[in-house]
């Protein structure tokens, strides 16, 4: 019964695999979000005022890539 309490939630892992879990999720999350800002959607910010009747001066714009990688480009 001591064992259990000393241990508390932890159970049986060490220091050690407790570092290794997150340190594996941080890449997972890492590369996840790598993935999907570059295939997904991208984030644009407006420099300039050449859309000022929609858009500011300084605005955030985010666009949805994966429509245009599903659709044809055609010539012309």
């Amino acid at each position: 019964m001591e064992d259990e309490d000393e241990e508390g939630c932890r159970g049986n892992t060490s220091r050690g695999e407790t570092r290794l879990e997150s340190i594996s999720s941080l890449c997972c999350t890492l590369v996840t979000g790598l993935f999907v800002m570059t295939f997904i959607f991208q984030n644009f910010l407006i420099p300039s005022r050449s859309m000022a009747s929609t858009l500011l001066v300084g605005d955030h714009v985010v666009a949805d890539r994966s429509s245009v990688a599903r659709r044809r480009r055609g010539r012309g």
